[in-house]
């Protein structure tokens, strides 16, 4: 951690450090300028704090919080001045007086503060720890740190229930409590109110909390019928009865073997139900805590996790994109060992024997040089001794040189070529991979939805066989039906028959009718 204070150094060069402590992520300081006295409070960012943020805290009015007369953005930290007045710690008063009512009503006012921070245009939040509050000379609550969300560090890492636990017992533990510990000392009100509040967050839910715990305070107060039994005062406007005369001794020790219970028994016979109740609870809240915090810790491991697999997927696209860009750049920088490289085999064929050509030519000139007449070589010797003798040497250094580097050169571009050849080659059979998976997960699909085709074709001749079958049953009631209806008819005709001549034709006519008609309906 960085320390921006230190002890007898000046801060700014007019804030004299008198004394420095650590101060949960940060420092708190006592300084000293122009005479005054400043508590100065170094807060850890978790980011960059805005102008608004600043203005923020210094326009932050409020009477239990410390005003800020001046906020500095010192690197990774933002510092608060505020006046400095003598502040007597919470736990410690809690401690000498030992009163639970006064340390509810203290609880209520910071809870109001800490509903009022959060309505801020910035959330804020109160820091809910007995160290982080104090009472001043005329015994009035004093906060030092409230926070703005996501912005400063720490976050509230205790819950209210923790509060509690800490100003009564003076310890501090790092994380907030899920359960209180075993050897707390505290009336039975108070211990469940704790309990209940330890995983609470809203601000209403814990102020009911505190209603009941008030309430039953109220209750132990006032009393119970058992306690006015087993008290020794009567109530107002009960007579007390007459008092009974002295028994001997023999009849006190009959009489009180003869008791059934003595006043201690019979009251633990008369609390034990609510004992059990209590018990009962005491259980169920210690099963919903159990729960939630199951819960909840399921939940961070699955954002967790979710997190983990996004990071690693952007790192992936970012290493994939990094490995583009530089394929690209190379292309662009050598344009030629690109075209080499994109050239099939058959012009890098043509090229290897241009380029044996071209040698076997040089060396044919070089002998035929070496063949020629020493009578030609002289002018070119009579030229090399009439320059001076300090030059040769350097135009032969010159030309070695030169030799070197083209030679150095060429081994570069060889060597550059054979990799960009060997990345070329690679990546070929990279896209060929995935070209032919493509091609796989193509197939795949066209066979699942070929199959599903055939699948419909199917259901659909099935369903043509199930409606042809249908009408032919159909039909072959039809045609049962009309040989019945015949059948009747002709009967009617040979009863009707013997009678006259001329009205079996009316019938028969008749029959004909209907037999059109009925033909009619089937059409229809």
């Amino acid at each position: 951690m960085l320390s921006l204070f230190r002890d007898e150094h000046a801060y700014r060069g007019c804030y004299h450090i008198e004394q420095t402590v650590s101060f949960f992520d940060g420092q708190l300081a006592i300084a000293k300028s122009e005479s005054k006295r400043y508590y100065l409070q170094a807060v850890l960012l978790r980011k960059p704090a805005s102008s608004w943020a600043i203005q923020q805290y210094r326009s932050l009015n409020h009477p239990l919080v410390i005003p800020c007369e001046e906020v500095f953005a010192d690197k990774n930290y933002l510092v608060l001045v505020r006046p400095y007045e003598p502040i007597h710690p919470l736990y410690e008063a809690v401690a000498e007086q030992r009163d639970e009512s006064q340390l509810i009503e203290w609880t209520k006012q910071l809870l109001d503060l800490a509903k009022k921070l959060k309505e801020k245009s910035l959330p804020m939040y109160l820091l809910p720890d007995p160290r982080n509050i104090g009472l001043n000379q005329h015994h009035q609550l004093r906060v030092l740190f409230c926070g703005i969300e996501q912005i400063t560090s720490p976050q509230p890492p205790m819950s209210w229930g923790t509060f509690l636990f800490s100003a009564l017992s003076g310890e501090f533990p790092d994380a907030p409590l899920k359960r209180l510990p075993r050897g707390f000392s505290a009336s039975r009100p108070m211990i469940r109110l704790i309990e209940k509040t330890l995983g609470e967050k809203s601000f209403n839910q814990i102020l009911e909390q505190i209603d009941q715990f008030e309430k039953r305070k109220e209750n132990q107060g006032s009393g119970t019928l058992f306690s006015r039994w087993f008290s020794g005062s009567e109530p107002t406007g009960v007579k007390s009865p007459p008092p009974v005369p002295p028994m001997p001794a023999t009849k006190q020790i009959e009489s009180s073997g003869s008791q059934t219970l003595p006043p201690a028994e019979s009251e633990m016979v008369l609390e034990e139900e609510p004992l059990q109740q209590d018990y009962a609870e005491q259980l169920r809240l210690q099963y919903e805590l159990l729960r939630h915090e199951q819960l909840e810790q399921q939940r961070l491991e699955m954002e967790q996790q979710i997190r983990q697999m996004q990071e690693m997927l952007a790192q992936q696209q970012r290493e994939l994109e990094k490995l583009q860009q530089e394929q690209r750049n190379k292309l662009k920088a050598k344009p030629s060992q690109a075209l080499q490289v994109d050239s099939p085999p058959e012009k890098e064929q043509e090229r290897e024997e241009e380029q044996e050509k071209t040698t076997e030519k040089q060396k044919r000139a070089k002998l035929e040089k070496k063949k020629r007449p020493t009578n030609e070589k002289a002018p070119a010797e009579q030229e090399a001794q009439i320059l001076p003798e300090s030059e040769t040497p350097d135009a032969k250094a010159d030309s070695s040189e030169t030799s070197h580097s083209s030679a150095d050169d060429k081994e570069r571009a060889s060597e550059e070529l054979k990799r960009l050849k060997q990345e070329w080659t690679e990546w070929k059979a990279r896209e060929h991979e995935r070209l032919e998976k493509e091609r796989e997960q193509r197939r795949a699909v066209e066979k699942e939805l070929r199959q599903k085709l055939e699948a419909l074709k199917k259901e659909r001749l099935e369903w043509e066989r199930q409606e042809k079958e249908k009408q032919d049953l159909k039909q072959k009631e039809y045609e049962q039906r009309k040989q019945a209806l015949l059948q009747q008819l002709g009967l009617a005709t040979e009863e009707s028959g013997p009678s006259t001549g001329t009205k079996p034709r009316k019938k028969k006519r008749n029959a004909k009718q209907a037999n059109s008609h009925s033909t009619e309906e089937h059409k229809e």
